[in-house]
């Protein structure tokens, strides 16, 4: 998360513990994914990863532990075609991505004791 920039954007962090991951892949214990579920209200693209990244970061610094980490190297598995992202109206993603990315200001903007530690 860019503080910098009031939390508008996102620097690639590499591997490591980091704020939020945007991804088509996302691993997360069981009992944290019951516990703090996604926002289904959150439908497109990155931004939900991102909302559902800094909840579990949130909800892991409320009891003591919880991380984000990207693993170093690549994955063996390939990315195909994202249906959801390309067969919905651009328009429609487009304005349920922004609702997304204005709740993730709302909910998290200056609350930088959930986010990774800067070095």
């Amino acid at each position: 998360m860019n503080v910098d920039d009031a939390w508008r954007t996102f620097d690639d962090a590499g591997p490591g513990e980091v704020d939020a991951v945007l991804g088509y892949l996302m691993v997360v214990r069981t009992d944290a994914a019951r516990e703090c579920p996604a926002n289904p209200k959150a439908a497109f693209y990155r931004n939900a990863d991102m909302e559902w990244s800094l909840s579990l970061r949130e909800f892991g610094a409320e009891r003591g532990h919880g991380r984000i980490v990207v693993p170093p190297g690549e994955l063996p598995l390939q990315q195909g075609r994202h249906h959801a992202y390309h067969d919905s109206d651009p328009g429609y993603r487009d304005k349920e991505s922004k609702k997304t990315y204005d709740r993730i200001l709302q909910r998290f903007r200056g609350k930088t004791g959930i986010l990774s530690p800067r070095g």
